[in-house]
């Protein structure tokens, strides 16, 4: 542009950018057939904060010809409660339930047609995940793909339900209403107790049934559906096998020094460690033996061969 512009046109500008940015982040992931995720995160005076990314075939609008790209797209940096996998879950649920919400509500997102995306359409799309090698984010992994069956059975079950004629959704109901009774310790037991408890396990029994029913139309499907419903990957960062491939060469390399009666490494004196050089040189002074891995451990990247 020509001239100035304002403080308030840019905070604008940015703002409506990402708003922008989030409807065609839903639009994309409506359209996609699958998707993977990876997440990383970090600390800062202590709070935890996790990046996110979707990857799936995207419009290559580059292109002069109509087809489909590999893209990596942002899903944010936000702060979580804690570093449990619990956690972590449930603010990837959020994150994407923000998202589609805001596609839905858009204008756009209601020109484009078809019903509201929900979760349950995404996490159905969902065939992997990308992490580091660390328990937790393992965790994360399985509970994803967990979560993953558990709503397939969910989607499978709902549309059987459609298909059921009313005497066998009542039957349906009956039975699942004689085990939340015997789970409860009988009739009287289950009556004594709050209508809040009462509704929990109400709601619970109907997920019970529909659960259910989807695990029965997932076994009628046929193998290659049953594999796509089921397919999730987890892939783990690769830096654990960089960092063993550098220790079998440190030891290689100390081995042959010491066949060869070489001292090895050397440290270089500078401004960054001379503080360090001078507990090393106490210490030999009060006759304390430093060993290679003591100072190597501070200086390894000053050391000279």
């Amino acid at each position: 542009m020509v001239g100035s512009i304002s403080c308030r046109s840019v905070a604008r500008i940015i703002r409506e950018g990402y708003f922008a940015a989030q409807i065609q982040l839903g639009h994309k992931m409506k359209m996609a057939e699958s998707m993977t995720f990876s997440a990383d995160g970090t600390g800062h005076r202590s709070i935890n904060c996790n990046s996110r990314h979707a990857h799936m075939l995207v419009e290559d609008y580059a292109s002069s010809r109509s087809g489909k790209t590999r893209a990596t797209r942002f899903l944010g940096i936000k702060p979580s409660c804690d570093g449990s996998s619990k956690e972590a879950i449930a603010d990837w649920q959020t994150t994407i339930t923000e998202i589609l919400d805001l596609y839905n509500c858009s204008p756009f997102g209601k020109r484009s047609g078809g019903s509201l995306v929900v979760l349950v359409d995404i996490l159905v799309k969902l065939t992997g995940m990308n992490t580091d090698h660390c328990a937790k984010e393992k965790k994360d992994a399985y509970e994803m793909e967990k979560l993953k069956e558990w709503v397939v059975n969910q989607q499978l079950g709902e549309d059987a339900m459609l298909e059921k004629s009313l005497p066998e959704i009542y039957g349906l109901q009956m039975s699942a209403q004689k085990k939340k009774i015997q789970a409860a310790g009988g009739q009287q037991k289950c009556e004594a107790l709050s209508e809040a408890t009462k509704s929990e396990k109400r709601a619970k029994m109907v997920e019970s049934v529909v659960q259910e029913l989807g695990e029965g139309a997932f076994e009628l499907l046929d193998l290659h559906e049953k594999f796509f419903l089921r397919l999730f990957i987890w892939a783990g960062c690769g830096c654990y096998k960089d960092l063993n491939t550098v220790q079998g060469g440190y030891m290689a390399m100390e081995k042959w020094w010491k066949e060869h009666d070489i001292k090895g490494p050397v440290l270089l004196a500078n401004q960054d460690n001379d503080t360090v050089l001078e507990e090393r040189n106490q210490a030999i002074a009060h006759g304390d033996e430093v060993t290679g891995t003591r100072a190597g451990s501070k200086l390894i990247n000053l050391w000279s061969y």
